[in-house]
């Protein structure tokens, strides 16, 4: 009898550790459900962090009040391209008035639209060049579920740029971002591009999207990291096919051949100094240069030095137009 008292007391003992264990881990994931989800909607189109992450939402920020938005309105003309596999992108474009052969084609930030790049589009417009705006995937008129952050928009890029080239075979063409749209540009690093493609220029992007996502569920959702970051990158992977957790654009500017200026604000929270530090690092491309405005904050950097943005900016392309 005593032997079947010991017996029953360990294996209630162990059903109750079990039991205890199970509850701990249910009350965890319930707990993290929340910011699962929001992270996962973050990768399908809902893209808004708390209102203290960016101090003001970016698309009601100087993006959207822009005094040059009638202006682009007035000269702009919409392109598409019709992919094989069905889907659908969409572009802004802006010839310019004067003949050039020079290009730059603007990437967004996620939480934008082509239609918001309207200053970024005018200043290029008066120094001669010829815009294309192209909708980043899953945002505007461009088509696809996922907006993936720049990861997989690396083929998109570069059907736009030989679509360039085969209207103008002289084209000298410059790739140009800001946040996602940054990294968007960045990705193309280890492709082969076209020789027209004199030098990229990124502003704010990340190097590892699984890190943003950590700092910033901490930061502003107070809560650990552990377990949504997983369950959002299980979630992405098994419906997208592309994982979170591998995403690190420093192993693509290792390849880049062509030059890179790096801009990123010293006072940004979202995406930290340091992503842009460590793919400056490894860049091996000659004439590459990293400008950091201390001021700004998460793709403000053109707007709190808009004089010290653009010079480093034109001094970049023309030491490059020539090469």
């Amino acid at each position: 009898m005593d032997n079947v008292k010991k017996f029953l007391s360990k294996a209630f003992s162990k059903k109750m550790i079990i039991l205890y264990v199970a509850i701990v881990l249910v009350t965890v994931l319930v707990y993290q459900i929340g910011t699962s989800i929001a992270l996962c909607n973050m990768v399908v189109g809902d893209v808004s962090f708390p209102q203290s992450a960016v101090g003001k939402d970016l698309v009601k920020g100087e993006f959207a009040t822009s005094g040059n938005k009638a202006w682009l309105d007035s000269v702009s003309v919409d392109e598409y391209i019709e992919k094989s596999d069905g889907h659908k992108l969409h572009a802004l474009r802006v010839n310019n008035e004067h003949s050039t052969h020079s290009y730059i084609i603007i990437y967004h930030p996620v939480s934008l639209t082509s239609a918001d790049m309207a200053d970024y589009a005018y200043h290029f417009a008066d120094i001669g060049f010829n815009v294309l705006m192209p909708d980043l995937r899953g945002c505007g008129e461009s088509d696809y579920t996922d907006i993936s952050f720049g990861v997989t928009d690396t083929e998109d890029i570069i059907l736009w740029i030989n679509k360039i080239i085969e209207e103008d075979a002289e084209a000298t063409i410059f790739l140009f971002g800001v946040g996602s749209g940054g990294t968007a540009v960045l990705t193309t690093c280890d492709e082969t591009l076209p020789e027209n493609v004199k030098g990229i220029i990124e502003d704010s992007g990340y190097d590892s999207l699984k890190d943003v996502f950590k700092n910033n569920i901490e930061k502003y959702y107070n809560k650990k990291s552990f377990p949504s970051l997983l369950i959002a990158d299980i979630y992405v992977e098994s419906k997208y096919g592309w994982s979170i957790s591998d995403v690190s654009i420093s192993d693509q500017v290792h390849h880049s051949t062509v030059p890179i200026l790096f801009i990123h604000g010293g006072a940004d929270e979202i995406v930290p100094v340091s992503h842009s530090n460590d793919m400056y690092e490894v860049c091996p491309a000659i004439g590459s240069k990293h400008l950091l405005i201390n001021s700004a904050d998460h793709c403000r950097s053109m707007y709190a030095d808009s004089e010290r943005y653009w010079s480093e900016v034109d001094e970049f392309i023309v030491g490059k137009m020539g090469e």
